[in-house]
């Protein structure tokens, strides 16, 4: 993890982390290391913010650094080159109807591409016709369903009742995050699994597939 990446998001200093993070993937780099280490920081902004410390501009920013550093050049083609070595498995994502937030979902999918998946980001307030069209469109591995309000629960479980009956359910895997989720609301909503912290949403994932590609053998 490296430690100056996590203080640089801590301190918000946003030309910081873009240049720290220039200076990793010019030597080499992981990005996903990149990407885990400022989500570490992004962490210690939510606990600064609970805390009374920060402020709900301040998590904004913390969101507008990490699609900064996801949406450079530098970045871009440092997660191209990681891609190309590993089977490229696909995740459709989106925050559920009703709800606008997407910083979470950001995260996820930014990890996720990093990780090697295609991510087809659909963005926010995304109806459950919205999900089946576009799963009918890019035929993706995994769907996930973001959502931050308590009533995102119930448009997570219309998705996953218009696949069932729509003859999709058992062809693709579904996982649920974000902040009602529990393992009880999985169950409710129907879905594969769920998270509530990133890294552990993506290696949720990667386990899916690897025991796709094992039964493919």
């Amino acid at each position: 993890m490296n430690e100056c990446i996590i203080e640089a998001v801590k301190e918000l200093n946003e030309e910081k982390v873009i240049g720290l993070t220039k200076h990793l993937l010019t030597n080499g780099e992981d990005p996903v290391e990149i990407i885990n280490s400022i989500q570490e920081g992004m962490i210690k902004v939510g606990e600064l913010y609970e805390s009374k410390n920060f402020f709900i501009a301040d998590l904004i920013m913390a969101g507008i650094i990490f699609k900064e550093v996801l949406s450079m050049s530098e970045m871009r083609i440092s997660m191209r080159k990681r891609n190309k070595a590993n089977k490229a498995h696909s995740i459709l994502i989106g925050t559920v109807s009703e709800d606008l937030h997407d910083i979470g979902k950001e995260i996820f999918a930014g990890m996720a591409s990093a990780s090697g998946f295609v991510v087809h980001d659909i963005g926010v307030d995304v109806s459950p016709e919205m999900f089946l069209e576009k799963y009918i469109k890019y035929k993706p591995d995994i769907i996930g369903m973001s959502g931050v309000l308590t009533q995102s629960v119930k448009y997570m479980k219309q998705v996953v009742e218009l696949f069932e009956t729509s003859g999709y359910r058992d062809k693709v895997k579904i996982i649920v995050g974000g902040n009602p989720i529990s393992k009880e609301i999985c169950k409710f909503v129907g879905a594969d699994g769920y998270s509530t912290e990133v890294k552990e949403g993506i290696k949720i994932c990667e386990n899916w597939m690897k025991e796709t590609e094992a039964s493919e053998r």
